[in-house]
């Protein structure tokens, strides 16, 4: 909910961009939209299916916090946006995936179908974070938020507060 022109296409690029992730200590690169799972965002957004995508913070995270595996995953509600997602990739060439001009053009196309949705069904941001322990205890951090900036702002601050009192 709430994602303008800008992120559509940013999301539409990198369905054609190999995902960087660390896995037991190794940097991998596999191809996006994959690996679906279903994960649940807690009360008032439920479970959910995320599919692998691109994201520079997960090596940059890794890396500097000493992490030996780290993934990003996205989704989006309705499912059959992640359907139509998965779609774009197999139907479209790589070239045309990452032709910039092209899928700003495909995103500005889209948004009044996405606003029409989002105003039947709503819009809400969520992130997720998983995080284990040394000594293999789990956390799980959810934030939620009708405006994505406002979520990834609050989710940032408040999983860097889990982390500074030592619960992350």
């Amino acid at each position: 909910g709430g994602a303008g022109p800008t992120i559509v296409s940013a999301t539409f690029l990198l369905l054609a961009t190999k995902v960087a992730m660390y896995v037991d200590g190794e940097l991998v690169e596999e191809e996006p939209w994959l690996d679906r799972q279903v994960r649940d965002f807690g009360e008032g957004v439920g479970e959910h299916e995320c599919y692998t995508l691109d994201n520079p913070d997960v090596p940059t995270t890794a890396e500097a916090l000493g992490i030996q595996s780290c993934v990003s995953r996205f989704g989006t509600y309705p499912s059959f946006w992640n359907g139509l997602f998965g779609g774009l990739k197999a139907a479209l060439p790589t070239s045309l995936l990452m032709d910039r001009g092209k899928m700003q053009g495909l995103a500005i196309f889209s948004m009044p179908i996405i606003r029409a949705v989002d105003a039947l069904v709503g819009g809400t941001n969520a992130m997720r974070v998983d995080a284990w322990g040394k000594d293999g205890t789990k956390v799980t951090l959810r934030c939620a938020h009708k405006d994505l900036e406002d979520c990834v702002g609050q989710a940032t601050a408040a999983f860097g507060m889990e982390l500074l009192r030592g619960k992350g």
